[in-house]
């Protein structure tokens, strides 16, 4: 049975990942206070200002961070960036320490380390930082505005969410980066990109969000001169390795090749996709009822 490290699971995103998880796993969760008892899950209690020092019962196969938090809630610059760069550092730190080569962990769509806004430099900084570590397998994930429920409330989440029905039609193109997404989405694509072994990739919101979308987005990226010189219309991926791209399994990439299919923008052929109309699959977007 692996054994999964995990920070952040009693919030928005760490919730809904121990729900993808379920009980496969031996998890063990970092936390300040323990959450509730359920079969394969270790809390972990302890002060994050001490992860240095901390031993944990085992080693870890993989980690996953899910910490972060808002200026407003730290209630200072200072403290906000002790949790979404410092913790964040210490923990990636005591995971390695426990044997731990692969770590999938959340940061924000628009992070960059030269911003001259805190939220998204000091997001930047993290995943700089992270990126000049040595990893086998390492995963940034970059959504936008998260959706859901969340205890305690924050207001300002709260506000948004009542107005961004009105708001969300008009994110479209390239705007459409910028849509709000689920927790649930995010934790999904974290369980199914942690099946990967190996490999470093920043994940930003658009490939989070439609599974359509996704799959279209992955295979247009196969025609990139630059990274795969040479490539033929024809794609020759199996479904499951489209999945492992796309961050889902095979059974639901078939669904999204076939809604595809139907748009005219690829075929199903022996062998791998042929693709018709490449132009359509970069610009592609779901409808909001597919």
């Amino acid at each position: 049975m692996s054994r999964f490290l995990i920070a952040g699971a009693t919030g928005l995103i760490g919730k809904a990942l121990l729900r993808e998880l379920g009980t496969e796993h031996d998890l063990l969760l970092l936390c300040r206070k323990p959450g509730d008892p359920a079969p394969g899950r270790t809390w972990l209690p302890t002060s994050f200002d001490a992860l240095d020092r901390l031993t944990l019962p085992s080693p870890v196969d993989l980690a996953f961070c899910c910490l972060g938090t808002t200026r407003k809630d730290a209630g200072s610059a200072e403290a906000f960036r002790r949790v979404d760069l410092d913790y964040v550092l210490a923990f990636a730190a005591l995971a390695r320490r426990h044997g731990c080569r692969r770590l999938l962990v959340v940061s924000s769509l628009g992070a960059n380390p030269r911003s001259p806004a805190l939220y998204p430099r000091t997001k930047g900084e993290m995943e700089q930082a992270l990126l000049a570590q040595e990893w086998q397998r390492l995963v940034i994930l970059r959504p936008a505005m998260l959706l859901g429920h969340r205890e305690p409330a924050r207001r300002s989440e709260q506000i948004i969410q009542a107005i961004y029905p009105l708001v969300k039609p008009l994110l479209r193109g390239s705007l459409r980066r910028w849509r709000a997404i689920e927790a649930s989405q995010v934790a999904h694509a974290m369980a199914r990109l942690a099946i990967q072994e190996s490999g470093i990739e920043t994940v930003e919101n658009e490939r989070l969000l439609d599974l359509n979308t996704r799959v279209a987005r992955c295979l247009a990226s196969m025609f990139n001169s630059h990274l795969y010189p040479g490539v033929d219309t024809l794609v020759q991926l199996s479904q499951e390795e489209i999945g492992l791209l796309s961050g889902s399994s095979r059974q639901r990439a078939n669904q999204a090749l076939q809604v595809l299919e139907k748009k005219g923008l690829l075929r199903l052929d022996y062998g791998g996709i042929r693709v018709l109309d490449l132009d359509g699959l970069r610009r592609y977007e779901a409808d909001d009822g597919e």
